[in-house]
């Protein structure tokens, strides 16, 4: 065979392996293009003006989601007027931290102090502050800033409807951080998950997040009013494990000491809700332990200060999560007689921490995904005035029983004039009622996936639990201990 006839029948034999070649790496090349025209850098959304009013009015009715609008994303507060006659106003706050745990801006935290102690100040103030979790931010367009805004109104509309003497003032604080790294969802959770799981840790143990809930805490212990001040705090998927990263030590402190007699001495505020949290069991033990302990239950109010909610649709932080904390423990030394699984399942996830289930006993829940229109209120799912909830307070006030969270009969009228039944969630009881700390389990069309934490079942659940907390802050210390929610 001639030189040149080789040299042919060899580049023919390399013709199919680089065809191959070019047919692996044209979609990896693709996908790289497209993940890189959608990466959002770290960025600052809201912003403290220089010189001015701090504050900007949101028109009745109003969604700081609305499209065109670019006042949407200058300011930090917003002072949302009423949209109908039995509305209040109420107030929405932005306070964004850093990849590294710092407040972008530590004038958003000083303004909106001096904000709530303007607004509250004679009247008392009710705080909803919530820390989202991943591929979320406080980008004007993400969906949570939409619901949450919904959730504020919703609080607003019940305060105002059942405390006509003086309402207490409204305001919601929404944490921002860089739960999304890239603009497209699919993107973000394909490359996305333990980098900003570990962001959120710096989020949470870096001290700015905690001198936020520190000053909020400290404005409801000391602002003046003819109503009790509240402080609700929710965190979401790892928005929760940043959370309780800032504020666990002092829960478990504050427990332990308990423990041993003295008074409850810390905890931030009435209530701390952490939905799907994105942390192991393992740092959840001592709340659990020493939750349980008779003194301890003896003591506790009727409703809890700390709830964990999982669900069991929830595969991220059933599945993938603990198959990443299954390999960190490696080598480690652990007493044989604990389960091992507390290392690596996350708290709410937990079997042996589980102390209430949340179950829809009658009914069925529709998807919130299948309606197939667009929102009136820019929140996909949860639109204040259409939850059961506060259409039953506007219309019936003085029922205190539709505060209760641990039967909830969710109606839609009907066309005969009467009402009729959609579904109906219960609290179940695993364990004694009267605990501190409490983790529920919840049925997974209740909550069916683990990004989206605004579902109307799952808000209307928080809104009475939220609810009831506010209610009975006057009468707590006259309450019987048989008191039950």
């Amino acid at each position: 065979m001639s030189p040149a006839a080789g040299g042919r029948n060899a580049r023919g034999a390399r013709r199919p392996l680089v065809a191959a070649a070019i047919a692996l790496l044209a979609p990896l090349a693709g996908f790289i293009l497209v993940a890189r025209s959608s990466y959002e850098p770290s960025r600052q959304y809201r912003h403290v003006p220089d010189s001015g009013p701090v504050s900007v009015a949101l028109e009745a009715g109003a969604s700081l989601t609305s499209p065109g609008n670019p006042v949407l994303s200058r300011f930090s507060i917003f002072e949302c007027r009423p949209a109908g006659p039995h509305d209040g106003p109420y107030s929405l706050a932005f306070v964004e931290f850093d990849d590294q745990g710092f407040l972008w801006d530590p004038r958003q935290m000083t303004t909106l102090e001096e904000h709530i102690t303007t607004i509250g100040a004679g009247r008392g103030v009710i705080m909803v502050v919530f820390v989202h979790g991943w591929n979320h931010s406080a980008n004007p367009a993400d969906n949570n800033v939409a619901c949450f805004q919904q959730v504020v109104q919703a609080v607003s509309l019940l305060e105002h409807a059942v405390t006509r003497d003086n309402p207490r003032a409204v305001v919601g604080v929404f944490c921002g951080w860089r739960g999304s790294v890239y603009r497209s969802p699919s993107i973000n959770k394909m490359l996305t998950f333990w980098d900003r799981l570990s962001a959120s840790n710096r989020v949470g143990e870096r001290g700015d997040m905690l001198r936020v809930l520190s000053m909020l805490s400290h404005l409801k212990h000391t602002l003046p009013g003819s109503h009790p001040n509240i402080l609700a705090i929710t965190g979401h998927s790892m928005g929760a494990r940043a959370l309780f990263e800032a504020v666990g030590a002092n829960l478990k402190e504050s427990l332990a000491r308990a423990s041993l007699g003295e008074s409850m001495i810390g905890g931030f505020g009435d209530l701390v809700v952490l939905v799907n949290p994105a942390f192991v069991a393992a740092e959840y033990r001592l709340i659990d332990e020493i939750a349980r302990e008779p003194g301890i239950q003896a003591a506790a109010n009727a409703e809890p200060s700390l709830v964990l909610i999982s669900s069991e649709a929830d595969q991220v932080m059933r599945r993938l999560y603990p198959i990443g904390e299954y390999i960190r423990p490696f080598g480690q030394s652990a007493n044989p007689s604990r389960d091992r699984q507390m290392l690596f399942q996350t708290a709410a996830n937990y079997a042996p921490f589980v102390t209430h289930r949340l179950r829809v006993v009658e009914g069925a829940i529709p998807n919130p995904s299948s309606g197939g229109k667009t929102s009136p209120c820019g929140c996909r799912f949860v639109c204040a005035e259409e939850l059961p909830i506060v259409r039953g307070v506007l219309d019936h006030p003085e029922q205190r029983e539709l505060f209760r969270y641990s039967d909830i009969r969710v109606l839609s009228p009907s066309h005969s004039g009467g009402d009729s039944l959609i579904y109906r969630l219960a609290l179940e009881n695993l364990r004694e009622h009267r605990l501190p700390a409490i983790v529920i389990q919840a049925d997974g069309p209740i909550l069916p996936e683990h990004g989206e934490s605004y579902t109307p079942a799952l808000i209307e659940f928080l809104v009475r639990l939220v609810n009831t907390k506010v209610s009975s802050v006057p009468a707590r210390a006259d309450r019987s201990a048989s008191a039950s929610p």
